[in-house]
C-alpha cells in the first residue's frame, strides 16, 4: 500500500518556478522503489524514478519540472489585442506506482488529482484564486513613449464572466478597448496596444489602463514621456514569466564598443595579429525615474533575456550591471546606468557545408495542415467566434504546436497560440463574409517548422 502525504490540490494553478514538493509513503521496505509518470496535457512527458530517503518514504520537489522544457520565444511585432494564452499553463497528472527492484515489476501505483503549473523563472508569491494578477510589472508606474508599445500580461479567475482591458487619457477619455466575454476557469491573457494606432492628444501626461475580471478590477498608470532631453531607448525584456514587456528611457545613450587584438609571437619574436575581436557595451541612463518608477530598474536588471531596439530592429543584448538604489534618505527621484553587452562580430556559417555522408537521409521536418473542420458558431452577434478542429499531419514527433491568424495576406499574423497535440481545437472571430488564413507551427530541434497556410472565408 502507498499513500501520497503532500500534493498539489485539485484544479489548483502552480508557478513551475516555486517548490512543489510531494511525498509517498509505503508500507512496503527494502526491496522497493517508486516511479512516477507524468504527464503534461494527457501527453507523457517524463519518467522518473524516485528514491526514498529512508526504507518507506520518499520526497520528490517539482521545482522547474517543466521549466527547461518550455521555450518562450521573442516577436518584434506587437499586435494590437486582448489574446489568450493557452501555451504558458499546463495540466499536470502524474501516476505513480511502486515497483519491485529486482524485476520492475508494478505492485500497486496511485493517481494524483490533475493541477496546473505555469512557466516562471525565479521563486514569487502566486494566489490563484485571486480574481486579476498581474504577471510582473511591479513598478506602480513607467514610462511610455508616445509611439510605443503597452504589454500586460495577467491572470484572470472567471467564472462564466466578462474580461475586459480598457485605456483611459487623464480625462478620463477613452483610447481603446477590448473584450473577451463568457471565460470560465483559471486563464492567461495578455493585452498589446501599439499608441500609434490610437490617437493620444499632445497635452495627455499619462494613460491609465484598467483590467476588469466580472466586478473585480485593477489598473496600471504610464507616464508618457513629453520632451525629452535625449533620444527615448527601447528595452524589450522578457519578465519572470516568460512574457517580452518594451519599456523606455529618456537618458543618455553611450555606445562604447572596444576592440581586443588577438595576436601572438613569431619566431623573429615580432608580434604579428591574427584577430580582431569588437565587443559591443550600450550604456542607456534611465533619465529621472520616480519612486513609483524605478522598479522597472531592477525589472530589466534581473531578465534573462533582453532587446535593444536600434533603428528599428532588435539586437539581443546582455545585462551586464545589475544595479539598483532600493532606497536613499530624503530623495524621491532616481537615475541609473543600465549596461549591455553582446558581440559585434558574429560567426555566421556558409551555406551548404554540413552534409553527411550516411546510408540514410534525414527527411525535412514538414508539418501540413490538411483541413479545418468547422464544430459551430459559438456567438452570433456581430463579431462571431467560429470554432474548429485542425487535421495536420507531421513526420516529426511533436510535444507542442501553435497556431496564428491573419484577415489576409497584408495583415500581420497574430501572436501564437498552443492549442493540444492530440486535439488542436479552437476558436478565431470572423464578421460574416469576412476571409482569414490560418497556418500552424512547431519546434523541431530549436528551428521553428511552419505548416501550410489554409484560407476560411465566413
Amino acid at each position: 500500500m502507498i499513500t501520497v502525504v503532500n500534493f498539489p490540490p485539485e484544479n489548483r494553478v502552480l508557478l513551475d518556478g516555486n517548490n512543489t514538493p510531494i511525498t509517498v509513503t509505503s508500507t512496503n521496505g527494502i526491496g522497493y522503489y517508486f516511479r512516477a509518470s507524468i504527464f503534461i496535457d494527457d501527453q507523457l512527458f517524463d519518467e522518473q524514478g524516485w528514491s526514498r530517503k529512508d526504507n518507506f518514504t520518499a520526497t520528490k520537489d517539482l521545482m522547474y519540472l517543466f521549466n527547461a522544457y518550455f521555450k518562450p520565444f521573442f516577436i518584434a511585432d506587437f499586435e494590437t489585442g486582448l489574446f489568450l494564452q493557452q501555451n504558458f499553463k499546463k495540466k499536470v497528472k502524474i501516476v505513480i506506482s511502486e515497483r519491485l527492484i529486482s524485476d520492475d515489476s508494478e505492485v500497486v501505483s496511485i493517481t494524483l488529482p490533475e493541477f496546473f503549473i505555469m512557466y516562471n523563472v525565479k521563486s514569487t508569491v502566486f494566489n490563484d484564486t485571486n480574481k486579476i494578477q498581474l504577471f510582473g510589472l511591479n513598478a506602480e508606474r513607467y514610462r511610455m513613449k508616445r509611439n510605443g508599445v503597452i504589454v500586460i500580461p495577467f491572470y484572470a479567475n472567471a467564472e462564466n464572466e466578462t474580461v475586459s482591458v480598457t485605456v483611459y487619457d487623464d480625462l478620463d477619455n477613452i483610447l481603446h478597448t477590448q473584450e473577451v466575454q463568457n471565460v470560465s476557469g483559471k486563464n492567461v491573457f495578455v493585452y498589446n496596444l501599439k499608441l500609434s494606432e490610437i490617437t493620444v492628444l499632445s497635452t495627455s501626461l499619462f494613460l491609465k489602463v484598467v483590467i476588469n475580471v466580472g466586478a473585480a478590477s485593477l489598473q496600471k498608470i504610464y507616464n508618457l514621456i513629453n520632451l525629452p532631453n535625449y533620444d527615448v531607448q527601447e528595452i524589450v525584456y522578457q519578465n519572470n514569466f516568460g512574457f517580452y514587456i518594451p519599456t523606455y528611457f529618456d537618458g543618455d545613450f553611450e555606445d562604447a564598443s572596444t576592440l581586443k587584438p588577438q595576436s601572438y609571437e613569431r619566431f623573429d619574436k615580432s608580434t604579428s595579429v591574427y584577430a580582431v575581436e569588437e565587443d559591443g557595451v550600450y550604456t542607456i541612463n534611465t533619465g529621472s525615474l520616480s519612486v513609483l518608477e524605478k522598479e522597472v530598474i531592477k525589472e530589466v536588471g534581473n531578465s534573462i533575456d533582453c532587446y535593444y531596439n536600434k533603428a528599428g530592429k532588435y539586437l539581443q543584448v546582455n545585462t551586464a550591471l545589475k544595479k539598483a538604489t532600493n532606497l536613499k534618505s530624503r530623495q524621491n527621484i532616481y537615475s541609473e546606468d543600465l549596461q549591455f553587452t553582446f558581440k559585434v562580430g558574429l560567426s555566421f556559417m556558409n551555406l551548404n557545408v554540413n552534409g553527411s555522408v550516411s546510408a540514410e537521409v534525414e527527411e525535412t521536418p514538414v508539418l501540413t495542415l490538411l483541413n479545418l473542420t468547422f464544430l459551430g458558431e459559438v456567438d452570433n452577434t456581430g463579431l462571431s467566434m467560429w470554432n474548429f478542429i485542425a487535421e495536420y499531419s507531421a513526420n516529426i514527433s511533436l510535444f507542442q504546436v501553435f497556431y496564428q491568424v491573419r484577415a489576409n495576406i497584408t495583415e500581420s499574423w497574430t501572436p501564437p497560440v498552443e492549442v493540444s497535440v492530440a486535439n488542436p481545437n479552437f476558436e478565431y472571430g470572423l464578421y460574416f463574409g469576412e476571409t482569414h488564413q490560418l497556418r500552424m507551427f512547431t519546434y523541431h530541434n530549436s528551428i521553428i517548422v511552419y505548416s501550410n497556410i489554409l484560407t476560411h472565408t465566413a
